[in-house]
């Protein structure tokens, strides 16, 4: 649901401070977490330069090899042929993809940093 009012947000290409303190209000609300409103929000909001531990929702501490897990089960659960197969309407498909390719940028990032 928070993904999706994301969303509507960043759809006109501005994401004013205003929205930021909406959004979070109502992640609050949801009970999620300030780490939860940011794993959610840097995938969603397009800064200069995303941390990619934020986009992929996991501490800097993480090993290797549950990063490459993690980094699949992502994939896995929001890849938009999944949508496609679940019959969600085009537009849930595009966010997917979107999605996906936010969790695939911040992968190779950290997989290039580390050398995996």
């Amino acid at each position: 649901m928070l993904e999706g009012l994301f969303h509507i947000a960043v759809a006109d290409g501005v994401f004013h401070p205003n929205e930021e303190q909406f959004l979070a209000d109502v992640a609050q609300r949801f009970g999620l977490t300030r780490t939860q409103f940011n794993y959610i929000k840097a995938r969603q909001v397009r800064a200069v330069k995303s941390d990619p531990y934020e986009v992929l929702g996991i501490a800097p501490d993480i090993d290797d090899d549950t990063l490459k897990r993690h980094y699949r089960k992502l994939v896995l659960d929001n890849h938009p042929d999944r949508m496609i197969a679940r019959g969600v309407p085009p537009e849930f498909v595009s966010f997917a993809t979107k999605k996906v390719a936010a969790i695939n940028a911040a992968y190779q990032e950290l997989a290039k940093e580390r050398r995996i």
